[in-house]
């Protein structure tokens, strides 16, 4: 067969042995995949009964991946619209034609969806709505559970997490991601010190640092390296105890594993002390991970004062003046440290599953809501501090373009 190849096409045995040398170096790197996989799997397993134990060999891990954080520059703050994909809009076919996408003209410089590991995550509607046109140019901000919301029985995920329970959905996971021709702010356990209703409700302090590790390294050796970690707070108001150094050092998986630190923020004033004292003294951005304006309702033009009950007419200008004008000046202050702005868009007083919690009873936070504040937040959400989605934002935060490789994306 080989020599009638070569007789009936010059060239064709160099090319063949071209395509047998190329076809062997995919093969040893695949072997040389698996048997790091099988060396790493080993040190993390002989990790899992020891919860606050660091795998051995860690620093061979993270030479796995050629890793380098995104950051905006100094005095520049990404802004992330969400937080789901009803909320983002895009797809009228499918019936999410009223959105934020829909109605503001500008694209975000970022998105979020949610997503957990303790379960095989919906990769096939997460890539519906990563390759939509008009997030071409947008960063995935993705935030990862393993630990239901309002399930107890789910807390005993801590400590699975620590023993590979879960690893077949990280891995599922950190291929998609790895394949994504974006870069990914990954915020893992999200307001893993919430306290309601008692402290340490979602996340065991025991086992989280060594999860939050686990997860990570099995990211790395994915070469998951456009993607770059956040750990963030709850910072509720009046959520006791509030974040304390030493309640942060026992959560803390490192500096090596964590690239940004986080909190949610309601309240403009109401800012996360510890984390922002942390960020400085580590040189980590800052992620406000999830904001919104309770207490107003856009759509209504309402002030609720205590969230549920008593409410006042008011102004779009004076929605403007009383809750985003103070966040934006917050943020503009404190630019030198925070990287990125999360606004979540949702009229939650529209959504049954957010009745219950009263802190978001009324609220309605979308910009489109009322014609007279769309044209107020159009004209200052363009201001020069906050990065919007444009064929330089990659550039601009430190990350470089690359071409889709995997079949994942359409998954």
């Amino acid at each position: 067969m080989i020599c009638g190849v070569r007789s009936t096409f010059p060239g064709a045995k160099r090319r063949l042995r071209l395509e047998m040398n190329r076809t062997r170096r995919d093969f040893l790197s695949s072997a040389s995949r698996s048997v790091a996989w099988a060396i790493i799997s080993t040190a993390l397993a002989g990790c899992a009964g020891s919860p606050n134990a660091k795998p051995k060999h860690a620093w061979n891990i993270s030479t796995l991946a050629g890793h380098k954080p995104i950051r905006p520059a100094p005095g520049k703050v990404l802004f992330i619209a969400g937080q789901e994909a009803g909320h983002l809009g895009g797809r009228p076919s499918e019936g999410m034609g009223d959105g934020y996408l829909d109605h503001v003209p500008t694209r975000p410089g970022g998105f979020t969806l949610y997503c957990s590991v303790s379960g095989a995550a919906d990769l096939g509607s997460m890539s519906r709505v990563c390759n939509l046109p008009a997030l071409k140019d947008s960063v995935l901000h993705l935030s990862v559970s393993w630990v239901a919301d309002s399930d107890l029985s789910t807390r005993d995920n801590n400590r699975l997490l620590t023993t590979g329970a879960f690893d077949k959905h990280i891995d599922r996971l950190a291929e998609w991601c790895a394949a994504q021709p974006r870069p990914i702010l990954l915020r893992l356990g999200y307001e893993f010190d919430r306290g309601l209703p008692f402290p340490n409700f979602h996340y065991d302090p025991a086992y989280f640092a060594q999860g939050f590790r686990r997860i990570v390294d099995r990211f790395r050796v994915a070469r998951a390296d456009n993607v770059s970690t956040v750990l963030a707070s709850t910072n509720f108001s009046g959520n006791l105890p509030t974040l304390t150094t030493e309640a942060f050092n026992r959560f803390y998986p490192g500096d090596d594993y964590v690239d940004w630190l986080g909190c949610s923020m309601w309240i403009p004033d109401a800012v996360d002390e510890t984390i922002f004292n942390e960020a400085r003294k580590r040189g980590k951005p800052v992620l406000l991970a999830e904001t919104t304006p309770v207490k107003y309702n856009i759509g209504r033009s309402l002030h609720f004062p205590y969230y549920i009950g008593f409410s006042e007419p008011i102004s779009p200008q004076a929605i403007w003046d009383n809750w985003h004008k103070p966040m934006i000046d917050f943020i503009k202050a404190n630019a030198d440290i925070i990287g990125a702005w999360h606004y979540i868009v949702a009229n939650w007083s529209a959504e049954s599953h957010w009745k219950w919690e009263y802190l978001f009873a009324n609220c309605d936070a979308r910009p489109w809501g009322n014609a007279e504040f769309l044209e107020i937040w159009n004209k200052h959400i363009n201001s020069a501090t906050f990065l919007q989605a444009s064929s330089t934002l990659f550039h601009d935060i430190g990350f470089s373009r690359r071409e889709k490789t995997e079949s994942m994306l359409s998954v």
